[in-house]
């Protein structure tokens, strides 16, 4: 009975170690599939996601359309990650703009 029960422990570790490795495998390629953060020279306009509270650079005639969304806006709207770092602080972006 034991040894069942060890057997059956080790393929059930195997299985949740595949699947959090397929997991991982997915969670990166989709992390590369957001748009890096451009240098704060290149903003034109900035908008505040909802979800995550990060400015996210977008062009001056998006951002009055972004900011009246329905259910605001979301960093994935401008294709960015609410996981990415926002790069540069609160205090600059105001400075910038």
């Amino acid at each position: 009975m034991l040894v069942r029960l060890t057997n059956a422990f080790v393929r059930l570790a195997q299985e949740v170690k595949a699947q959090l490795s397929k997991e991982a495998g997915a969670a990166k390629k989709a992390q590369e599939d957001f748009r890096d953060v451009p240098p704060l020279s290149e903003w034109e306009a900035c908008v505040q996601c909802s979800f995550c509270s990060k400015w996210r650079p977008c062009g001056t005639t998006e951002a009055p359309k972004l900011m009246g969304a329905d259910a605001g806006f979301a960093c994935k709207m401008v294709g960015f990650s609410c996981n990415q770092e926002q790069r540069y602080t609160s205090q600059e972006i105001d400075a910038a703009f």
